[in-house]
């Protein structure tokens, strides 16, 4: 599959609004990102992986926006925003 494009806030493949689930990987082989798209946006479950196979966060999106999300530090613990999870 063509990497997708991001244009104007909105993901696209072949000059069209992706709809579907989206796969990033590290060069490692280990999944970074797995999210749902819809008409370009990001759409339902999304989750997130530091590159040593530990989760750093899921969130819920509608149409494009944050409904709820989820992070964790290096240490696996719970914390409260995507910027401390990335520390």
């Amino acid at each position: 599959m063509e990497p997708l494009e991001m244009r104007g806030g909105l993901f696209y493949l072949n000059d069209e609004p992706f709809s579907g689930w989206v796969k990033e990987m590290y060069d490692s082989g280990q999944a970074e990102v797995i999210v749902r798209l819809k008409d370009g946006k990001r759409d339902g479950l999304a989750m997130f992986w530091g590159e040593n196979g530990q989760k750093k966060g899921e969130g819920f999106y509608k149409d494009g926006e944050l409904i709820s999300g989820k992070y964790w530090n290096s240490k696996g613990e719970e914390v409260e925003t995507a910027e401390e999870a990335l520390e």
